[in-house]
């Protein structure tokens, strides 16, 4: 019987309750799988079998074996042969090359920036300055209501109102001259050259209208800017939000990788003359068999022994990224959740409050919680976490409960930090293993953006002191991560203003 079913209708606990795990909710991509060829089981991860109770305690201890630091080495080399092994193969789900530019970091001058994301507009103003520095000298934000949500050519008539606007804030171009434009769009899009981006698909709650599926962005918006406002622009660059991270962190602090961690998570970065957004989320076949090995990685994905080994190199497989199951921070809160689930149908949490911890909605349906609480959970003291679980939750947190719920955080943070720390150092591993130049650096520094990095700082501490103890032992230089502010419009000048600098 599965946990929450068991607490729906008041049952009491059991020692060793057959559990059939929850499936996530949707998202914008499905998580349902396909079951295939067994993953390989070889590994010389620790412990393989699965937990021997099923409870929290259990559950804890197996993945406190699995995924010790001891094994830092054998992920670094697991997912770097996974990432050489989607270059050579040309994955179409993986290791995707962009038409982007390799910008020098020395960009300069002023273009206009329009900034697509998933509920809002930003239109922009932004001037490269060189030496890294770069001045936003216009800025405005709409919200996108859900009506809105429809890219038509009405919508681009919208874009260009609102881009109207901002420039009647000011002289920011000569008069009569054919603007300098970037695009950063947070949807898939296909592209031939970096100033063009033709779209299929959208996602986010949006829909995309026949008058525009299948058409340039580029085209469409300069053509709604000419017959609306009899403004000429020139879309230099149209560029991916997550590709945005590595291009603005390298023209302001020289970073080698751009990384995505916070709902989810990515990685773009620069191999020979390419910039690939990796779509790191995908990587981590290596780590399945130990996922399958207990409960709370069960509730997560109940089919983790079906995924195909090759997973990650084929779209014709569905969704499945066991990275962004460890790391991310959609998936932590919903851990979290499960651990509490679990503990308290065991009778190891909550003592003689089931039929309570019933009626709380947030602890009893899946992916209710966000990253926050276990956050939270990492700095506050027992009143002050007492307090959160009597408001919150209307349930009374013992002393006893506070050590275990610690104990549960510090397992999934660590476990959390401890893969992406390992992720990271096989990127730069095989970046520089491509690298059309000697690498001699003695700092290597990697550009972020995402909440849960950048504010959940037990998390990156973990990630920083993996990175620190192991980075000699695995040949690779200092890490120094750096947060990225305004990476999505940054990013899009300095496409922009390294494609203009191309045609000169």
């Amino acid at each position: 019987m599965e946990v929450s079913t068991a607490i729906q209708n008041g049952l009491q606990v059991k020692q060793h309750p057959q559990q059939q795990q929850q499936q996530p909710q949707e998202d914008s991509l499905s998580e349902s799988l396909v079951p295939s060829s067994e993953l390989s089981s070889a590994s010389n991860l620790s412990s393989s079998g699965e937990d021997e109770d099923g409870s929290l305690d259990s559950t804890l201890h197996q993945i406190e074996a699995n995924f010790s630091e001891d094994n830092v080495p054998y992920f670094v080399k697991s997912l770097h042969e996974e990432l050489n092994c989607a270059l050579n193969y040309h994955s179409d789900r993986s290791m995707n090359h962009t038409e982007l530019l390799i910008p020098s970091g020395k960009e300069c001058g002023r273009s206009l920036i329009i900034d697509l994301g998933g509920s809002t507009l930003k239109v922009c103003i932004i001037d490269l300055l060189g030496e890294s520095k770069y001045e936003i000298l216009a800025r405005k934000t709409w919200e996108i209501p859900n009506d809105k949500k429809v890219i038509s050519l009405n919508f681009f008539k919208m874009m260009a109102d609102r881009v109207e606007e901002v420039l009647k804030t000011g002289q920011y171009f000569a008069r009569g001259e054919r603007i300098s434009t970037g695009i950063s769009w947070s949807f898939p899009f296909e592209q031939k050259k970096p100033n063009d981006g033709y779209i299929y698909v959208v996602s986010k709650g949006y829909s995309l209208a026949d008058d525009t599926k299948g058409h340039n962005l580029a085209e469409l918006f300069s053509n709604a800017m000419r017959n609306e406002k009899g403004i000429e622009v020139e879309v230099n660059s149209i560029i991916n939000d997550a590709v945005s991270v590595y291009v603005s962190g390298l023209y302001v602090h020289a970073c080698k990788l751009g990384l995505v961690l916070g709902t989810g998570l990515n990685a773009s970065f620069a191999v020979g003359n390419s910039v690939i957004n990796s779509e790191l989320s995908f990587f981590g076949s290596s780590c399945a068999t130990s996922l399958a090995n207990n409960a709370i990685d069960r509730g997560i994905c109940a089919d983790y022994v079906a995924i195909p080994e090759d997973n990650y190199l084929h779209s014709e497989y569905l969704v499945y990224q066991p990275l962004e199951y460890i790391c991310a921070g959609r998936y932590l809160g919903e851990m979290f959740r499960l651990g509490i689930e679990l503990g308290t149908t065991h009778g190891e949490l909550f003592e003689n409050q089931l039929s309570r911890f019933a009626q709380c909605k947030d602890l009893t349906t899946p992916y209710q919680l966000q990253s926050d609480i276990v956050s939270k959970m990492s700095e506050c003291s027992y009143k002050e976490a007492k307090e959160l679980f009597m408001k919150g939750y209307g349930l009374d947190l013992s002393k006893q409960d506070f050590q275990k719920i610690v104990r549960l955080v510090e397992v999934l943070t660590n476990r959390a930090a401890t893969v992406m720390a390992s992720a990271l150092m096989a990127c730069v591993k095989f970046i520089d293993e491509h690298s059309t130049v000697p690498v001699e650096d003695k700092y290597c520094r990697l550009g972020f953006v995402g909440s849960l990095l950048k504010y959940y700082t037990g998390y990156k501490e973990m990630v920083d002191a993996v990175l620190d103890r192991y980075h000699v032992q695995m040949g690779l230089p200092v890490f120094d991560l750096r947060h990225i502010d305004d990476s999505s419009i940054l990013g899009a000048a300095v496409a922009a203003r390294a494609f203009v600098a191309s045609q000169q």
